[in-house]
């Protein structure tokens, strides 16, 4: 299904390309970077976030002792 959404935009963003060749500038391209560029932010300072304050693993887990 993943295969079948890529070829599709892969193919649209074709057609779209030789359709629209002479548009000197692209508005919505500077939204998309604008939209990519708070995402990544977003991500790095949860997973930023993540690493100082420790959420996802706790330091009192219990410790398995085994038999010498």
């Amino acid at each position: 299904m993943i295969f079948c959404f890529v070829t599709i935009a892969v193919i649209a963003a074709m057609v779209w390309s030789l359709l629209d060749r002479r548009r000197p500038n692209y508005t919505l391209y500077a939204w998309l970077r604008l939209l990519v560029r708070y995402a990544l932010a977003f991500t790095m300072l949860s997973y930023g976030f993540a690493k100082i304050y420790p959420l996802q693993f706790h330091a009192t887990l219990p410790v398995a002792t085994y038999p010498t």
